[in-house]
């Protein structure tokens, strides 16, 4: 399956899970929330396309890209704004991942 889409008969855990596991190298991981989430139309194919952004802990694995990515950044809250992001939103999406990290961590 190529695009990230969900396979016939999966979860969009199981989806998730297996996306993360091919893109990163990452097996085992835990899902503590969806942070964000976007519609768009992906022009000239006319299809609309939707990105999820989650807030993960992964088993500390090493991360792995795979051939379909370019490049990973681990960045500082404050050099958000420094990069230019793939996909429409996700400036948004990572801004919204900080503060949800941040209540989450007050909670425990």
């Amino acid at each position: 399956m190529q695009g990230g889409r969900i396979d016939q008969w999966e979860t969009d855990q199981e989806s998730f899970r297996r996306e993360i596991g091919e893109e990163l190298g990452i097996k085992k991981l835990a899902i503590i929330g969806s942070v964000d989430y976007y519609i768009w139309l992906n022009t000239p194919s006319g299809a609309h396309a939707c990105g999820i952004a989650n807030l993960i802990k992964n088993d500390n694995s090493e991360i792995r890209l795979s051939s379909e990515n370019k490049s990973l950044a681990w960045i500082a809250e404050k050099e958000i704004n420094n990069y230019k992001y793939f996909w429409p939103k996700s400036e948004r999406a990572i801004k919204k991942a900080f503060t949800y990290h941040r209540l989450v961590n007050k909670a425990l």
